[in-house]
């Protein structure tokens, strides 16, 4: 056997080899609970995550939840009344603990700062009272924001409601992603 063919079948193996390291690493993480998979239950993340779509949820073990990050929770008590909705969101993180959040005319501000949000796609032209998010809360809005129950309708999220945040989409394969 030719040098260029060891080389072509030791990068083969490789390859082939890789997506099942993958798949290890995340079946023991989710063995010590450190990993969730969770189904997206809706389309308050369109066009972000699609309903339906199965991702990874991180537990935060070094760190804490950051404006921005996509979480996985359980839906506060509220959310059911509110929303007639409960079991487990996935949405996104815009404001923090001990910060001011307000809407206008569909824009976020936060600490009376415009937030910068270039993953909406279509903005809503609400305007919401300003709230101030106590210290271990969270504001979590969708990304489709005319099409989310969240916590313009039921309020801060408490830390303890927080699964972890969503790190990959792996199915449909057609959406296979990181967040």
């Amino acid at each position: 056997m030719g040098h260029g063919k060891v080389v072509a079948l030791g990068l083969l193996g490789t390859v082939l080899a890789l997506p099942v390291l993958v798949v290890l690493v995340v079946v023991v993480l989710t063995l010590f609970g450190v990993t969730q998979l969770k189904r997206v239950p809706s389309l308050a993340m369109e066009p972000t995550l699609h309903s339906g779509a199965h991702v990874f949820a991180v537990e935060y073990v070094f760190g804490s939840p950051e404006r921005g990050d996509i979480v996985a929770f359980h839906g506060p008590t509220a959310s059911e009344e509110r929303c007639l909705e409960g079991g487990v969101f996935v949405q996104r993180i815009v404001g923090l603990p001990g910060e001011t959040w307000q809407e206008q005319k569909g824009r976020v501000y936060i600490d009376g700062e415009l937030l910068k949000e270039p993953y909406i796609k279509q903005p809503d032209t609400s305007t919401q009272r300003r709230v101030r998010i106590p210290i271990g809360s969270y504001f979590v809005l969708g990304d489709n924001r005319g099409g989310s129950c969240d916590s313009r309708r039921w309020g801060p999220l408490p830390r303890g409601n927080i699964i972890g945040r969503i790190i990959a989409t792996y199915w449909p394969p057609s959406r296979i992603a990181l967040h």
